[in-house]
Formats: structure tokens, sequence, C-alpha cells
């Protein structure tokens, strides 16, 4: 079966985690079942907190939706990426390719989010790149070697609304061992 995934988002936006993060989390999630997505990751910048609470709140509310807990890290060369699936907190501000390697440590997915440069599109030790993103554009994969991935990079719940990018998943079942195995086995479609 497909799915309809965003794995790049960002549930309280540029705020900070604290007293208003349960409701702006929420406000994504509700967000993000009504424009059919059937998993998101959440993954606010350097911080786990946002992803693990949002996870939580959609099995407690009983939503219709995969929440898989993630950051988007700022590394030591300032180039971010997107950690899916995380249960722990990564340090960030780390070199790029130990980031990488930590993020595969833990058995979670590495996303290279608006890879601008020539020299990120042509990296392999990532599970992934960003095809498109609502925010920053299309980006020429041609002749990447891994899967291809299209994201919101929402920092809101109206972006979310009004992004019309996906990323279609083939998968066995709705988890997400079975996300992270089609992703690895470059099963996606950039919509």
């Amino acid at each position: 079966m497909q799915i309809r995934a965003d794995l790049h988002t960002h549930s309280i936006g540029e705020e900070t985690f604290g007293p208003r993060a349960e409701s702006l989390l929420a406000r994504h999630l509700e967000a993000a079942v009504e424009v059919g997505l059937d998993c998101i990751a959440v993954s606010d910048h350097n911080d786990l907190r946002p992803g693990l609470l949002a996870r939580e709140y959609a099995v407690r509310h009983g939503l219709p939706i995969l929440v898989l807990p993630g950051m988007e890290l700022t590394t030591q060369e300032r180039v971010h990426l997107v950690a899916v699936g995380l249960e722990q907190q990564i340090e960030a501000w780390q070199p790029l390719a130990d980031t990488i390697a930590r993020i595969r440590e833990v058995a979670a997915i590495s996303v290279l989010p608006h890879p601008f440069f020539a020299h990120l599109r042509a990296r392999t030790d990532v599970d992934a790149m960003e095809r498109f993103n609502a925010q920053y554009g299309d980006f020429d994969l041609d002749g990447t070697l891994v899967a291809h991935v299209a994201n919101s990079d929402s920092h809101s719940a109206d972006d979310l609304r009004r992004s019309t990018h996906y990323t279609l998943i083939e998968v066995t079942t709705r988890s997400w061992d079975a996300v992270a195995d089609a992703i690895r086995a470059r099963r996606t479609t950039p919509v």
C-alpha cells in the first residue's frame, strides 16, 4: 500500500519549547490529518521534545496518523539534517558526517533537507534527500543514489495546509519499521 507522508515539519515553528507547545502541536497534527497525511515527522529545530509529545498526543487522542519523532539538526558546517524516528535527543552542532553516523547508529533515518549545493546533493551516506521543499523549491537530484522525498518544511499548521508537497511511500504496514525499510529501499515518490 502507499501512504502519504511529510518527513520534515516543525510543530512549534520558530518558538521555543514551552507552555504553548502542546496547543501548537495539536493544531499541527489536526492540519496533517485534515490534508490527508497518513504519516508525519515532527522535526523541530535541535529539539526532540515536540516530536515525542506529538506522538504521545496522537495516540492519546486516537488520531489516524503515524507520528514519527524527529529533529532538524544544525551541524558544525551549518548544514541542516533531518533525523526521523528518534527515541533520544541527538546533539546538534556536530560535524555532518558524525551526525549522519549517529543517526544510523540509533536506527533512525537521515534526510538531507533543501540541498542547495552540489556537494550536498552528491552525498551517498544519507537515507534520503528532498527533491521538493515547499519553502525553498525544487532541487535537481538526477543521478542521486538515495531516496527522493517531498516535504512541506512547514513552520505552522497553516503552512502545512498550504503545502502541496508530500511523499508517497510504498509500505507493507503503516508502522515506523515499514516506513524506515521503504525509505532505505528507495520506495518513495516525491509529489
